[in-house]
């Protein structure tokens, strides 16, 4: 027993001594058998306490201690972080407080101004700007920009800026229609757009449109005049077909002239077409039979087939030196009276002079090859015709008047060129319709 309570103190020892070194004042206990502590004879004696019950007071004293040992430090480190964050906290807040210092400052500075401020009366305006109604009649699509076919307006209409196209078809067939100012905005007016408006007297090109497409204008017979835009570079076929135009300017802009573009065109007296004009197509003037006056600008390098056919009333017209090519039927039954043929001309086409009643006159400059069939018959007053040396081909009946008719053509050629030889292979013994003749 004593062997084992031996042990049992031991081990106790090193443990008091390993938290003693952490607490610093836990007493050691003394060893049994080692006390030379001596009581003093005035203290009366008490009966000895038992070793274990010692013992474990002792294991309990340092449990004690170590637990409020424990609490020391834990409160401790408590109390030195909350002081760390209190004093991080309140240099955060001075921080701020001083940033809002500064900004609130730099505010008020810019808020308040250098000068005192002099009232300006509020302008109050005397009508509030609305956008313009779209006038009943017109469709247009959901954007609003577009007016679509079947549209009408009846009298004078006025189509809101903002409009950007007007579409094909548009307006077919608004007879009621009498005049229309296009805005600005639009930039492009479809085919046949104002097709057979047949009231339609006035109109206007905005300077964004540079085509007048085919067929916009066909059969406005009421409309007498229209001036293009000097954008327009371009005016397709049938554009004013069987209008009733009396006279136009084509502007410089424009390079070329769609067929059957003035066909039909019954009133038209004069045009004057672009300097710029490279070639106008087939029946570009068809059958304008009050046409009297027309200058080719050189620079154009073909007339189309039948370009001026029954232009009756053409009395003359200037074929300039850079046409490269005549279509027949070209003047057919036009009222030439005479007519020069450059020599840039390689062939004159059967029937471009077909039944010019009227013509007298015609001279064919050195440079043309061949004359083709009835090119100038019948003429049934030509009485002169001037043909070069450059000729190696002339058609059997392409020179003549009316069968019956016993009117002479003087025919000038170059001696023994071959339109010298053919004037007299093809000149009747007995009824002779030429008089051969050399220059």
């Amino acid at each position: 027993m004593k062997k084992r309570s031996l042990l049992i103190f031991s081990a106790l020892t090193a443990i008091f001594f390993l938290f003693g070194t952490v607490v610093g004042q836990i007493p050691l206990p003394v060893i049994p058998g080692n006390d030379t502590t001596e009581i003093p004879p005035d203290v009366p004696s008490e009966t000895p306490v038992p070793e274990w019950i010692q013992t474990q007071e002792a294991f309990q004293m340092m449990q004690t201690e170590i637990v409020q040992t424990q609490a020391a430090i834990s409160a401790t480190q408590t109390q030195a972080v909350w002081e760390t964050t209190l004093e991080a906290f309140s240099a955060e807040q001075t921080r701020i407080a001083q940033t809002q210092a500064a900004i609130g400052a730099t505010q008020t500075q810019a808020v308040v101004p250098t000068q005192k401020p002099t009232a300006t009366p509020t302008k109050i305006p005397t009508s509030i700007p609305t956008k313009k109604p779209i006038p009943a009649g017109l469709k247009v699509d959901n954007s609003g920009r577009k007016i679509q076919s079947g549209s009408c307006y009846s009298g004078d209409l006025v189509i809101p800026d903002g409009i950007t196209t007007i579409e094909d078809n548009a307006f077919f067939e608004c007879n009621s229609l009498k005049s229309v100012v296009i805005p600005d905005s639009v930039t492009s007016i479809g085919n046949y757009a104002f097709w057979r408006c047949t009231g339609l007297q006035k109109i206007n090109i905005p300077p964004k449109v540079t085509t007048i497409q085919h067929g916009t204008f066909s059969e406005c017979s009421s409309l007498r005049t229209i001036q293009l835009s000097k954008n327009v570079i371009s005016i397709d076929g049938y554009a004013f077909n069987k209008s009733g135009l009396t006279s136009i300017q084509i502007p410089d802009s424009v390079t070329s002239i769609g067929e059957d573009a003035f066909s039909f065109c019954e009133n038209l007296q004069s045009v004057i077409l672009s300097k710029n004009l490279i070639f106008f197509d087939e029946r570009v003037f068809y059958h304008c039979s009050n046409l009297k006056y027309v200058t080719i600008p050189n620079g154009v390098n073909s007339i189309g087939e039948s370009a001026f056919e029954f232009c009756t009333s053409l009395r003359s017209v200037t074929i300039p030196d850079s046409i490269t090519y005549i279509g027949k039927d070209a003047f057919r039954s036009s009222g030439l009276t005479s007519v020069t043929i450059p020599g840039s001309v390689q062939s004159i086409e059967e029937n471009t002079f077909y039944n010019c009643e009227d013509l007298t006159t015609v001279i064919i400059k050195n440079g043309v090859a061949s004359i083709s069939s009835n090119a100038f018959s019948p003429c049934k007053n030509l009485s002169s015709i001037t043909i070069p040396n450059s000729v190696s081909y002339i058609e059997k009946y392409s020179i003549g008047r009316l069968i019956l008719d016993t009117g002479k053509i003087t025919v000038k050629t170059p001696k023994n060129s071959y339109a010298d030889r053919w004037c007299h292979d093809n000149n009747s013994t007995y009824d002779p319709k030429y008089i051969c003749a050399n220059y």
